[in-house]
């Protein structure tokens, strides 16, 4: 166990030193010596953060389905690990240029995040703010200011009217009311 946390670290510091060849190889090791389910999971996560750094989105893409098939099977699934896991999901597809799918796993990320985490937490205000800028992206700008208002809500709540996440919210919130015509609300 000891090892594997240390693996665990040595792979945080490589990756803020941008080796990420390196950082991955010590989330591979410390997978193949996780003795429990929660080591596991954060090797395996690791090594998820990884692959997406590297834009390597179709293995990411893989690896995190394996994993919430793993999950789904478990008598109690980490609810909070498969809302983050689709959120990276939600990334790896958008990044493929698989948009439709992307917005279903945000979607999926912003319900998962809802009940998991709150209705105030910062992570249900990620997912609504990811769901909105694609929604935005697509033109549709009614569900775009949707998802974007209760994301900036909860920002404003959570971190302060002056936090970089509100006035990103209230930024894309703007945009999407220029967007749509609207030149007053923005």
């Amino acid at each position: 166990q000891r090892r594997c946390e240390l693996l665990l670290n040595l792979e945080q510091a490589q990756r803020r030193q941008r080796k990420l060849a390196e950082a991955e190889q010590s989330a591979l090791a410390a997978i193949e010596i996780a003795s429990s389910r929660s080591l596991r999971a954060r090797a395996q996560d690791a090594l998820v953060d990884i692959q997406l750094e590297q834009a390597r989105y179709p293995e990411a893409e893989q690896r995190i389905v394996d994993i919430l098939r793993t999950e789904h099977v478990e008598a109690r699934p980490d609810g909070a690990r498969v809302a983050r896991c689709y959120r990276k999901l939600g990334t790896a597809r958008l990044k493929s240029d698989r948009n439709a799918e992307a917005l279903e796993a945000f979607r999926q990320a912003a319900e998962l995040s809802e009940r998991v985490f709150g209705a105030g937490h910062a992570e249900t205000a990620q997912s609504f703010a990811e769901l909105g800028m694609l929604h935005r992206q697509h033109g549709d700008h009614a569900q775009a200011q949707l998802f974007l208002r209760r994301a900036l809500d909860i920002h404003r709540g959570a971190s302060g009217l002056d936090s970089h996440e509100a006035t990103q919210g209230l930024y894309q919130l703007a945009s999407s009311l220029e967007e749509s015509g609207d030149l007053d609300g923005a």
